[in-house]
């Protein structure tokens, strides 16, 4: 069999489809911003849209990568369910389920950052985990009960986090003035991006987490046997494999992996909180919004690192 070149990889493909998707849609927005701004749609607009980070540079680049993080987080999540042939469109739902759990763990229980973080985890877990055990005990696609979730777990959080507002204003409270040890450390990091605040180990985190994908899924026997199980579910039944466990498995870990994305950033800043019905607690964001951030691994491949570097 002839090897192929690197440029005949599906890895190079995928790369060559992002980037020529990015350049069509910058070239878009400049029409759209000659349309309306006329003379500074250059110098006010697309400039500052093209430099990014770089347009208040080192700063610039610290908030860049920060809001880049609970994107990688869903990417990953989704891509880890892509890659063992289920699609966890729930991720949006498990995304604000670790939200609202690990911020009303760090403002009404008073715990410590990591403890907030694992609680999160476990909540993204558990919206996956209930996914996967409709899909396997009930034969409930798992793009229904994720629509179904998403929404229960956005209503829920609005309800939960009202408990935990400030009682003058609309917003949660600030966790610099609640739990101050919910706050998660830079470690020094905030200094390499002019003492930009949000800059944190969630950074590092957010690129372990990727590693630790990639090595279960293409390393791991345990990884093999999910990937096998979303193939073919019959064949690896008849292959001694646990079908019905792995699923779940893997809805479990993908919703942790999502539950995980808003609280490393929640956690890292110092802005109140928006309970605003229809809106995530963590950011202020819509669920729509939220649900971009599962579509984009569509144009960003399936593959961990393809998820990291395309968020970025």
């Amino acid at each position: 069999m002839k090897k192929k070149t690197l440029l005949q990889s599906s890895g190079f493909v995928t790369l060559c489809a992002s980037l020529v998707c990015i350049v069509i849609g910058l070239l878009v927005g400049f029409l759209v911003l000659l349309l309306l701004g006329g003379e500074k749609a250059y110098s006010d607009g697309f400039k500052q849209i093209l430099l990014g980070g770089f347009y208040m540079m080192p700063s610039g680049i610290g908030k860049e990568i920060v809001t880049a993080v609970p994107l990688i987080m869903c990417g990953l999540s989704v891509a880890f369910a892509f890659k063992t042939g289920l699609f966890n469109i729930g991720a949006a739902g498990q995304y604000v389920a670790g939200a609202c759990v690990g911020l009303y763990a760090a403002i009404a229980w008073q715990l410590p950052w990591y403890l907030c973080l694992l609680l999160a985890i476990a909540a993204g877990a558990f919206l996956g985990a209930i996914s996967g055990a409709l899909r396997t005990y009930c034969n409930v696609n798992v793009v229904i009960s994720g629509i179904m979730l998403n929404w229960i777990a956005l209503y829920l959080t609005n309800l939960i986090l009202t408990t935990v507002k400030h009682p003058n204003s609309p917003y949660t409270k600030s966790l610099t003035a609640a739990n101050p040890s919910a706050l998660i450390p830079s470690l020094g990091l905030s200094k390499l991006f002019a003492g930009e605040k949000t800059v944190t180990i969630a950074i590092p985190l957010a690129i372990l987490m990727a590693v630790l994908v990639w090595v279960i899924l293409n390393k791991t026997k345990f990884g093999y046997e999910l990937k096998a199980t979303g193939f073919n579910f019959n064949a690896a039944k008849y292959c001694g494999m646990k079908e019905n466990r792995n699923v779940i498995l893997t809805m479990v870990i993908a919703g942790g992996l999502a539950g995980m994305g808003d609280l490393i950033v929640t956690c890292a800043s110092v802005h109140s909180r928006n309970r605003k019905a229809g809106y995530l607690m963590g950011q202020g964001k819509s669920m729509e919004e939220a649900m971009k951030e599962v579509n984009m691994v569509v144009e960003g491949g399936s593959r961990p690192f393809y998820q990291f570097g395309y968020q970025l």
